[in-house]
Parts: C-alpha cells; sequence; structure tokens
C-alpha cells in the first residue's frame, strides 16, 4: 500500500467528527489536501506570522478542516492541527469508511479501552461516530471536540459508508436563519446557524432531515421544510399539515415519550458496574435519590447519575415509576445571569492575532443563555451586544433580579505564550461561599472534560462580581488567549459552542445535587 495512503486512511476516520457528529452510511466524501511542493510549512494559523510547528513533504494527503484567506487548515497524522498555503497543496475529496452509531439512552466516553479509565464525556443515543480502531469489545471513536475516546461496542452498532450512488444535490435556505444540528433531530446539540439564501450540499435524507454540507465544509443536519432544492422552483407542496413551528430558525417541537424513574427507599444505595454484586461499586445514592432507568437485566436496573454516567443498582431496593414527558433539567424555574466579561471599550485581553476576548465571552454566554431557556431556565446577561457595563453594574443586574446563581465568562492571558489551560474562580469570604466553591468545581470539570486544556483548577479570587453578588457566583477562564494554539481554538464556532455546552451541564451538575447522606450501604 502506498504510504501516503496509509497515513491517509486512519486520519480520515479521525476527520469524519470534526466535520460533524453525525456521518451516517452513505454520507458524503470529505476533503483532503495533496502536497505538490517538496517540503511545506505547517503553522499554528492561516498566515506566515504564525509559528512553524512541522513540514510535510510533496505528495502527503492531509484531511482538511477549514479553509481562510487562502489558507487550509489540516489534521496530521500526530492528530495536532495546523495551516498550510492553499498555493501548494490540492485539494480533493476522499470517502470516509466505518462508524459506530450509540444504540443507548446514555454511554460513557472513557480515555482507555476499560471501564478503570476514567470517563472524559458522554454520547446519547443515536450519536453517530468515527470509528478509528478496535481493541477487544472496546472502540476508539472521536469526539466533536476533537478528543479522542473510547466507548463500549455492545452499545454501538457499526456501518460501513458507501459512496452516495447519486450525484449530490444542492439547496438554499428559506428563513432568516436556520439551526444546524449534528444529527437528524432536535435532540442533537446545535453547531451553528445558517441566514437565508445560504447555499447547501444535500448529502442525504432521514426522515423529515437534510444531511448538508456548508460553505465553511462542515457538515451537518437542518429541517427540509427550511431548504428549497435546486431544481424546485417553489417550496413542494406538504401533503399534510406542516408542523407548528413558533419561530423559522427553530425546529418542530418533539412528542413525548414514556420515561421510567427509579427513587432509592434504603439509607444508601451502591451503584455498580455491572448487573451483580460481581461487579465494583462506584458510588452510592441517598435514600430518596431519583434517577433515570435506562435498562433492566435479572432484578438490576441500569441507571443514568445525575453527573452522566451509568451504572446498575438493585431493583428491590427501589420504587420505579413512569411518566409521559420529558424529564425536566435541573435548571428549569431557576433564574440564572450569565455576565460575558468585559465589553464596548474594555475589549479584556486581546490575543497574539487579534482575537478580543470580549468578542469569545460575548459569543460563549449566547450559546449557554440559549442552551439554558431551552431547558426552562431564566437567563438573563448583563449584556447581549458589544457594550461597556461597569463591574457594579453587572453586580446591580444579578441582584435586582434575585438570581438563584452567577456566572460570569472570560478568557485568560498570561506574559508566556506557553502557558495554557482553563481555571475557575470563587470568593471564599461569602457566607455562601460552599455553594460558590460547588458551582465553580462543576463548572471546571465540565469544561476541561468537554475542551481539553489543561485543568489549572478551582481557586479562590477576589473578583468583584464574584466577591460583591449575594448569590452563589463563580467566574470562568476558559482558555488563554496568549497562547497561539487556544488562540485558534477560541476564534471556531465549534470551540464556543462546545464551551456553552459544557457550561449548562455544570450548572446542571450544580442544581441536581442530591442531599443528605446515609449510614448504611446495601448491596
Amino acid at each position: 500500500m502506498n504510504k501516503h495512503l496509509r497515513i491517509l486512511l486512519p486520519l480520515i476516520l479521525l476527520l469524519t467528527l470534526i466535520i460533524g457528529t453525525s456521518t451516517p452510511a452513505g454520507a458524503a466524501t470529505i476533503r483532503t489536501a495533496e502536497v505538490s511542493v517538496s517540503m511545506l510549512n505547517v503553522r499554528t494559523g492561516p498566515g506566515t506570522s504564525h509559528t512553524r510547528i512541522a513540514t510535510v513533504t510533496v505528495g502527503t494527503i492531509l484531511p482538511v478542516l477549514a479553509e481562510q484567506s487562502g489558507w487550509v487548515q489540516i489534521l496530521l497524522p500526530d492528530t495536532r492541527t495546523g495551516w498550510v498555503s492553499g498555493k501548494y497543496v490540492t485539494i480533493k475529496d476522499q470517502q470516509p469508511t466505518q462508524t459506530a452509531q450509540v444504540t443507548t439512552s446514555t454511554l460513557n466516553v472513557r480515555t482507555g479501552p476499560g471501564i478503570s479509565f476514567s470517563r472524559i464525556s458522554t454520547v446519547t443515543a443515536g450519536t453517530i461516530l468515527p470509528l478509528l480502531q478496535k481493541e477487544g469489545d472496546w472502540l476508539q471513536i472521536r469526539l466533536a471536540s476533537g478528543q479522542i475516546g473510547w466507548i463500549h461496542s455492545t452499545y454501538a452498532l457499526l456501518s460501513t459508508i458507501s459512496v452516495p450512488s447519486q450525484p449530490q444535490q444542492e439547496g438554499a435556505v428559506n428563513v432568516s436563519v436556520l439551526n444546524v444540528r449534528t444529527g437528524p433531530g432536535i435532540t442533537f446539540s446545535r453547531v451553528t446557524t445558517v441566514s437565508e439564501n445560504t447555499k447547501l450540499i444535500i448529502l442525504q435524507t432521514q426522515d423529515d432531515w437534510l444531511q448538508v454540507r456548508l460553505p465553511s465544509g462542515q457538515n451537518g443536519w437542518v429541517f427540509r421544510q427550511y431548504v428549497t432544492l435546486a431544481q424546485q422552483s417553489a417550496p413542494a407542496p406538504s401533503p399534510i399539515p406542516e408542523p407548528i413551528v413558533s419561530d423559522p430558525s427553530e425546529d418542530p417541537v418533539p412528542q413525548p415519550v414514556l420515561q421510567r424513574y427509579a427513587t432509592v427507599t434504603v439509607s444508601a444505595l451502591n451503584v455498580r458496574t455491572g448487573p451483580t454484586t460481581n461487579f465494583e461499586s462506584f458510588t452510592s445514592l441517598p435514600q430518596g435519590a431519583i434517577v433515570n432507568v435506562l435498562d433492566e437485566q435479572g432484578g438490576w436496573l441500569q441507571v443514568r447519575l445525575h453527573d452522566g454516567r451509568t451504572g446498575w443498582l438493585a431493583g428491590w431496593l427501589v420504587t420505579v415509576s413512569s411518566r409521559t414527558g420529558y424529564s425536566p433539567s435541573p435548571v428549569a424555574g431557576k433564574t440564572i445571569v450569565i455576565d460575558p466579561g468585559h465589553g464596548g471599550a474594555n475589549p479584556g485581553a486581546v490575543g497574539l492575532n487579534g482575537l478580543r476576548e470580549s468578542e469569545v465571552n460575548l459569543a460563549v454566554s449566547l450559546h449557554a443563555a440559549a442552551l439554558l431557556r431551552q431547558a426552562g431556565a431564566t437567563v438573563i446577561l448583563t449584556r447581549d451586544s458589544d457594550q461597556a457595563l461597569s463591574l457594579a453594574g453587572r453586580v446591580a443586574i444579578a441582584e435586582a433580579a434575585n438570581a438563584d446563581v452567577f456566572v460570569s465568562i472570560h478568557a485568560n492571558a498570561h506574559p508566556s505564550d506557553i502557558i495554557g489551560g482553563t481555571e475557575t474562580y470563587y470568593y471564599q469570604y461569602k457566607t455562601n461561599s460552599s455553594e460558590s466553591k460547588q458551582l465553580a468545581a462543576g463548572l471546571q470539570a465540565e469544561l476541561v472534560a468537554a475542551l481539553g486544556l489543561r485543568d489549572i483548577g478551582v481557586k479562590h479570587g477576589n473578583f468583584h462580581v464574584v466577591r460583591e453578588t449575594t448569590m452563589p457566583a463563580a467566574l470562568v477562564e476558559l482558555a488563554f488567549l496568549s497562547n497561539a494554539t487556544e488562540e485558534a481554538m477560541m476564534h471556531t464556532e465549534t470551540f464556543r459552542q462546545t464551551a456553552a455546552e459544557a457550561i449548562f451541564r455544570g450548572l446542571e451538575t450544580y442544581f441536581r445535587e442530591d442531599a443528605g447522606t446515609g449510614s448504611t450501604v446495601f448491596i
């Protein structure tokens, strides 16, 4: 086999989820760049002013992640990303090969092939992941955040991707703003939005959804009703009534489903890695704790814990109930103030390549606010545009709202350009400092797991907005603008959406912490 092809095949698998989480059988090709000069520099950003991190030789074929101003972002064989000049590469299409579709409600993603490895994330039923390799009963996959992880093969359905048998169609967005999602349904996360008249390449159809390629090269799913296909002179008439949608930028409302819940009836109950007492206990639940039931086997129940992990508990030590509808998020009914740091004439830190902290803070905050509102929370933004606002004014907004929590979002900077990572602050001398620390810890844990950056930790910080607010408060520092690699990440929509989702999960963790402890542990 040609040496370049041997390098390319695993990289194609790696790339599939960077382009889009959902890439089922029949998906379209991905783009590659073949080096056309004897030696080509790979840089940290799209320009010769950026640091050189590697060189590649003539004939090397690399997956394409993005294009910008004549430069091409590629994926190196060691999984690093970088930029090369578009003048010296030939862009081609290649076909991905195999995917794994999640078949259980929630599935842990671990750092290695076994339950002894730590959990880095979870994925939900229907999520389709590019398959990198197999080891025993475990599958190595790549997440949308770019992280590589392992899932158990019992809970995944493998599919081989084939070349589309028909030419690709084109379409155009026919509403003002349209959500693009990682899969064919509103339960999949939103990766971006596209505006009216945006041209899309149609990759495949699934029920009322279209998988499309955006002008940026990214793949995603959109609701079919809001795309006019190229061969249509007008939107096709519908033989049935159109779904009622409150806003054309939103997707149709899903139908309710039957869900089962288990309530612990003993003072403390072990949660195990499998459905017998022979399996290891990794945590316990106090009396009264309520968890979602996923499966049942031999009197044991598989449940989803509040931190997203799954495990098994003895079914005879709980009461099981069910109801129709969606399990309410723990943020539902809460009043949450999101504070995008800086703004207006105060841009905050400015990156090596000019990215302003105030822009990053606002983008992540707007994404987080949307997720929280969808989950039923009342969200108040201290600013929703690039405007100046005093520290005292931010505190006054939170106090006037009688908020349950206050979260301030920032990006970091350091004199050394090699320093990077994520950290979260709270003020330890408030009457509710323990709650503030708990809030900060939940946010930090989710951000580190999602972004994959260095865990700097949870710290005391004497910042005005966390010191003067009376409700539990935390201030997150997402990443370092002074670090070229992290600045490049913060430029991307993927980073901003991923960070927002992590903040959302951190707030869910904070609001659903179980109260009470038990002295006796059963099973």
